[in-house]
């Protein structure tokens, strides 16, 4: 088990929206509010040690004021990118102990806390070499904890590829697939939860 404030959590949320057609799908409504705020609010009432949101080009006025934004100038560049500079930013200049980073998809909202709750529960903080993520099918996919041994190769990720590569061999603990959709066309907005 590790307690949250030990743990910084990364909320990327800097995608171009490039299968959802003309507009921001993050900044599109779904349930009476824009899309990103569902997974940055679950993720607020966890008492995590920093909490930061990837965002691209500018600041997002949907997103919790309590959430540090970290401007991806480049998000063409990929899901990597964005994700080395949230763990950058979250380790680098942060004044608690960070022993483990969290990642969480901005299009992700009907992920439920009692999940990563679970993930908190069963990761060993004791192991800095620790990595802990979602089973979905026969992946591992994110939500995903990792220990301070992957700090170097998550701020050295770029391209769109993400910490795919740093989840493979890891042990994931099921969740209910319906909440593990991710919204990237308009028709996922349609279907509901």
């Amino acid at each position: 088990m590790i307690e949250s404030s030990e743990v910084a959590v990364v909320l990327l949320a800097a995608g171009q929206s490039r299968r959802f057609g003309a507009g921001d799908k993050l900044a599109h409504d779904y349930q009476g509010r824009p899309l990103v705020t569902h997974a940055a609010e679950m993720l607020g009432a966890v008492p995590f040690g920093r909490h930061i949101a990837v965002v691209n080009h500018q600041r997002r006025d949907d997103l919790p004021a309590w959430l540090e934004q970290v401007i991806n100038e480049q998000p063409e560049r990929g899901l990597g990118s964005s994700l080395a500079l949230g763990v950058t930013r979250a380790i680098d200049s942060c004044a608690v102990e960070i022993r483990a980073c969290l990642v969480m998809l901005g299009d992700m909202p009907l992920v439920p806390r009692a999940h990563i709750d679970a993930l908190l529960a069963a990761f060993d903080r004791n192991d800095p070499k620790a990595r802990l993520g979602t089973r979905l099918d026969n992946k591992v996919v994110v939500p995903a904890i990792f220990g301070e041994d992957y700090f170097p190769a998550l701020k050295a990720l770029d391209g769109d590829v993400g910490a795919r590569e740093l989840l493979q061999g890891a042990h994931g603990l099921s969740c209910d697939p319906r909440y593990l959709r991710d919204f990237d066309y308009p028709q996922d907005f349609a279907q509901g939860d």
